[in-house]
């Protein structure tokens, strides 16, 4: 059988033996490099932001067939709707290196907590310059979930309130005040609502 183990024209000269004279069998063969595997990013799952600290989104890339050699490839986030050093750092030095025998290697991104209302967002993953392999799936994306509401906010739909001409001493016609909740979260009424002083108006 002939397992080369390097490229290139490999030869083994074979003294076979006897008894009679010896002759040399001369072995020759040609190692060809076979398909470089393949390395792969693959998105992250979602992450919530918290109120403070840091969370970490984790990017799995992947290795194959498993490699007889060292592999490495760039990364970095180029892209999403989330903005980098505020909303997250990347972890590490931009380079991932996989070992012989090695399939899998974690890219970790910090995502900082706050207490900011904003939409959900975005970090893009791209590898790049792979050595001792090809480039499969290139680009990943995770999303950071934003877990902050709006404080409540109490809004008067009936602003002002006219009751028109009134004989004195007698009481008109009570009138609806409708309120309602402009903001997130849940809004609290005290009851009543508004302290009136002894005079002309009064709840009903």
């Amino acid at each position: 059988r002939f397992t080369p183990q390097a490229t290139g024209t490999r030869s083994l000269d074979l003294t076979l033996t006897s008894n009679a004279a010896s002759a040399t069998l001369t072995l020759t063969g040609v190692g060809m490099a076979g398909a470089l595997p393949v390395v792969s990013i693959a998105n992250a799952a979602s992450v919530t932001e918290g109120n403070s600290a840091t969370t970490p989104m984790t990017f799995a890339v992947t290795l194959a067939p498993v490699s007889a050699g060292t592999v490495t490839v760039n990364y970095a986030a180029t892209g999403g709707t989330a903005t980098a050093g505020s909303d997250y750092t990347v972890a590490g030095t931009g380079t991932l290196t996989f070992a012989p025998g090695v399939t899998t290697q974690l890219i970790t991104v910090n995502v900082a907590g706050d207490t900011q209302v904003e939409p959900d967002e975005t970090v893009g993953l791209t590898l790049s310059a792979p050595s001792g392999a090809t480039l499969g799936t290139a680009t990943a994306t995770g999303t950071i979930v934003n877990d902050d509401a709006a404080p409540p906010l109490l809004t008067l739909a009936s602003n002002p309130i006219d009751f028109g001409n009134q004989v004195v001493g007698t009481p008109s016609a009570a009138r609806t005040v409708t309120v309602r909740n402009g903001g997130g979260g849940n809004l609290v009424l005290a009851t009543p609502f508004a302290t009136l002083g002894v005079g002309d108006f009064g709840y009903a």
